[in-house]
């Protein structure tokens, strides 16, 4: 099971970065209370997943449990350290924000299939908490940019 580990640090990573970035946009945002506040919470359900994965996780995560040799470097994210300025910043950021939840979602969902495989419920429930708050992430910030875009790309500063 040497790729489950893989995956498994995959999503954590993607949890901790997520966690990082939604922190990093929410105190560029000091005026908007709206994107603080729910990349605030989107932060705080990061961390929630991370901890709760990280406990489910653990058994799989041994010293016996190395990356693979030809694990590919491209899966792991990147997390947004500091939010850029403005409103077509606030934008690109919501953007990258929605990719990371997406690379995250879709993590998840492997990690779920292989714990079905498994038959392990307590991986197997995580993973389901865990992709229902990443599923709220995605629909507040797909909610975000549908409200920021037009203003932000049409209408002249």
């Amino acid at each position: 099971m040497p790729h489950l580990a893989s995956y498994l640090r995959l999503l954590l990573a993607a949890e901790g970065h997520l966690q990082q970035s939604f922190t990093a946009v929410a105190d560029t945002a000091e005026e908007d209370f709206e994107v603080r506040h729910g990349c605030t919470l989107c932060a705080e359900f990061s961390a929630q997943n991370h901890a709760t994965l990280a406990v489910a996780a653990s058994r799989y995560l041994t010293a016996a449990a190395v990356p693979a040799e030809d694990e590919p470097d491209s899966f792991w994210t990147q997390p947004l350290v500091v939010g850029r300025p403005g409103p077509l910043g606030l934008v690109r950021d919501l953007h990258d924000l929605r990719s990371l939840t997406a690379f995250t979602e879709a993590a998840g969902t492997v990690v779920g299939q292989a714990a079905k495989a498994l038959a392990d419920p307590p991986l197997q429930a995580t993973c389901a908490h865990a992709l229902a708050r990443t599923q709220r992430q995605t629909a507040w910030l797909t909610t975000q940019i549908r409200t920021a875009a037009p203003q932000t790309l049409l209408v002249a500063s």
